[in-house]
């Protein structure tokens, strides 16, 4: 990620009470291709794996090879805009992904059901919550100050 993310990264982390790992693209030679290299360790933990939006996926199906192939024990994906273009499904169907949580910021209904890894997420109650805050003249900011109590621990 660029600095912003790693940034947003690690407050995520900090709200989890869990380590960071993050993968760091790098350019050795500048004729050659790009190589990603992981900071952290995921041996033995359960992986999230966050991107803001997804089209192929093939981005969070390569980095949840690595994280596997690293032995991680388990590995999540976390995108807010699913787009998943073709062949997306199939590569989540086929990647080491225990499962995908996606918002449903963009109609999703036909590709949830062809897949079963791909779980969709409202934004509704939030939306709501943040039209009734606005509407009271109440902070947003404390919309994501506390995990909802529904969410597990």
């Amino acid at each position: 990620p660029d600095v912003g993310g790693a940034k947003r990264a690690s407050a995520f982390a900090k709200k989890l009470h869990a380590p960071l790992a993050i993968f760091s693209r790098q350019r050795r030679r500048a004729a050659e291709a790009a190589e990603v290299d992981l900071v952290g360790e995921v041996s033995g933990k359960t992986c999230i794996v966050i991107d803001d939006i997804a089209d192929s996926c093939e981005t969070l199906c390569v980095a949840a090879e690595k994280l596997k192939a690293l032995g991680a024990s388990a590995v999540v994906g976390a995108v807010v805009h699913g787009v998943l273009s073709e062949p997306a499904v199939d590569n989540i169907q086929k990647s080491q992904l225990e499962c995908l949580m996606v918002t449903d910021t963009i109609p999703l209904a036909d590709k949830a059901k062809r897949c079963p890894k791909l779980q969709v997420v409202s934004v509704a109650p939030l939306l709501a919550a943040a039209m009734g805050r606005i509407h009271q003249s109440e902070s947003l900011s404390a919309l994501f100050e506390h995990l909802p109590a529904h969410a597990p621990r």
